[in-house]
């Protein structure tokens, strides 16, 4: 193995070009150990393979895609032994004492940050003086921010700690190229009132929202860098259609949060998976709508298990043609996205707190281009500043504050606000955020309401509402299908429904299966056979409990049942006072001849 000391060839005249050239053709340290240890014998081997799987079981998940199977070939191992071995390795080192190779040193660790016998270190990065990444040439350098046991603050270039050093992960192209922001050294000691104002002012003076959404926006970036002392997190999202300001909100507030880790649409959902893993920080997602369904449910996944820890994604380790390996990888932390579309899930849409953009400008002294300025220096500065917050006020746990917690929203609107506002001290703003909750809680019951299963729950609140017991009440699946159908028209299309029921033209509407479908599984309802014979036909079975507090979920009150019925008795006399059948018995004109039939689920 030659080695080549860049230091002293430029000391003897070498030129600059020289040693780019020099360093450009030369191989990767880990590729020349792979090589000496495909050359070793015997138990030389082993020991030489095992000193490689070493650097391999701490490479960037990308360089070891890239190299794999050059470093499997220089082996002489197969790819899914090298897989294997490396997965081994990694594991191996996560739990073994390092070993001492006589000269008194020990393995390195690389790490973005951790908690090690009381040593709290955040990576901090210095870049180079051109600040970009040019050339394929990686600049600057990473360093620690540590608060020692005692409570002091310092930068070092590592630690030793128990005969481990633990070094920072060494510069690569997602930082120097902004993908991935650290701040570049401690601010100074700031007021957490006076930093909150600072933040928002930055808000403010870029970004065109309500006043109370700044403040939010605010304690969100505070709370980023203190999330993993909590259990869950809420995300911030912003949402509206292209040019409502939505991309500028998130960038500006995701520039100062803890290590913003920023992506698009146009990545593939796998790296972002590996890229949380790696620096578990805060994911800025911008145009978090997907255009081909796979890759939206695969977002999906992430942000339904990223809300709360010791939860991760499970990928496949190894490439598909040779190794279907499982790997678990962490994706909890805070999430700022931008989206021109709600969630269909309802339970994602519980965990944001959601700003709608309209994009009507109320002010005039808003930036139409961000400053340059802003990404290298007021970004920094404030993370810098966030940084020392960190060092200050970071604990293994901090225990939520449910102290106002309300019993009336939702529990997992509960869960992932209680977090935020424990480390808020401000009465007003927790006043604040506790009324924003309680408009989103109704907005999304009201949402619910709207939907096919909400309609179906509505119809068979009011048609029991007809008989002084309920469990007289005409359940049967083709009664609650009819009457379901009568409340969608009428929402749609008012008093043009019954004009077109009339010319026998009544729009097309849900069948006995699908309301079967609703009943059984969004509503969790049971059914019974209410005759036998040749035409079976099933009812809903009434159980109070149960349907009370669906309808507590479905926000379908007294009065709401009250107006439905009133609206079905009106649309039955209207249709009776025609001359028509105004019960609702006749079959709609998109079943099969023959009747309504009920459908067994």
């Amino acid at each position: 193995m030659i080695a080549f000391d860049a230091n002293a060839f430029l000391q003897q005249g070498g030129t600059v070009g020289q040693v780019r050239a020099a360093m450009g053709a030369a191989l990767p340290y880990v590729v020349l150990l792979a090589r000496e240890a495909g050359q070793a014998e015997g138990a030389d081997r082993d020991a030489q393979i095992k000193r490689a799987f070493r650097f391999v079981a701490q490479m960037d998940g990308s360089d070891v895609v890239l190299y794999r199977r050059e470093l499997a070939n220089a082996m002489d191992l197969g790819l899914r032994e090298f897989d294997q071995i490396r997965k081994e390795m990694a594991n191996a080192l996560k739990t073994e004492e390092p070993e001492d190779d006589g000269d008194g040193l020990v393995d390195t660790v690389h790490k973005v940050g951790g908690f090690v016998n009381d040593h709290l270190f955040e990576l901090i990065y210095e870049p180079s003086a051109d600040d970009v990444f040019i050339n394929g040439e990686i600049g600057g350098k990473t360093k620690f921010a540590v608060r020692t046991p005692e409570g002091e603050f310092k930068v070092v270039d590592f630690m030793d700690i128990d005969g481990v050093r633990y070094a920072p992960v060494p510069p690569d192209n997602l930082m120097s190229s902004g993908n991935v922001e650290f701040p570049s050294a401690i601010g100074e000691a700031m007021e957490v009132r006076e930093l909150v104002h600072l933040i928002q002012a930055t808000i403010h003076k870029y970004v065109d929202v309500d006043q109370f959404y700044e403040r939010l926006a605010s304690y969100y970036v505070l709370f980023s860098w203190l999330y993993d002392c909590f259990r869950t997190v809420p995300y911030l999202r912003a949402l509206g259609d292209y040019g409502t300001g939505k991309s500028r909100l998130i960038n500006v507030v995701g520039a100062m949060c803890f290590r913003p880790i920023t992506v698009n649409a146009g990545a593939t959902v796998s790296p972002v998976f590996r890229t949380l893993q790696l620096f578990k920080g805060t994911l800025v997602f911008d145009e978090g709508d997907f255009r081909y369904s796979d890759e939206s449910q695969d977002f999906i996944k992430l942000l339904n298990v990223g809300y709360q820890k010791r939860q991760g994604v499970i990928l496949r380790a190894g490439s598909k043609e040779s190794d279907f390996a499982p790997e678990a990888h962490t994706v909890f932390g805070p999430k700022i996205i931008a989206t021109r579309k709600e969630f269909k899930d309802k339970a994602l849409e519980s965990r944001c707190l959601t700003k709608r953009m309209s994009g009507v400008m109320t002010r005039d002294d808003i930036p139409l281009e961000m400053p340059y300025e802003f990404w290298i220096d007021e970004a920094v500065k404030i993370r810098n500043l966030l940084l020392r917050y960190r060092l200050a006020h970071w604990a293994p746990v901090i225990e939520t504050d449910t102290s106002d917690i309300d019993l009336s929203i939702m529990p997992r609107l509960n869960q992932v606000t209680m977090p935020l506002k424990t480390i808020i001290d401000d009465a007003e703003m927790r006043g604040e955020i506790n009324e924003f909750v309680k408009r989103y809680n109704r907005e999304l019951i009201e949402q619910r309401g709207m939907t096919a299963a909400g309609k179906v729950l509505e119809a068979i609140l009011v048609l029991a509402s007809l008989c002084d017991n309920p469990q007289d009440a005409d359940l049967t699946i083709s009664t609650i299908a009819d009457r379901t159908n009568w409340l969608i028209d009428y929402e749609n299309l008012g008093e043009t429904a019954i004009a077109m029921h009339r010319r026998g033209r009544r729009p097309r509407g849900l069948n006995a299966r699908r309301v079967g479908t609703i009943i059984r599984n969004d509503l969790n309802l049971d059914t019974s056979e209410r005759e036998a014979g040749k035409r079976r036909r099933f009812k809903v079975k009434w159980e109070p409990d149960k349907i009370q507090i669906m309808q507590r979920r479905f926000g379908l009150d007294d009065d709401v049942i009250a107006g439905s019925r009133l609206i079905l008795e009106g649309i039955d006399e209207a249709l009776d006072s025609d001359g028509e059948q105004g019960s609702f018995d006749a079959p709609p004109a998109d079943l099969p001849e023959g009747g309504r039939e009920e459908i067994p689920f």
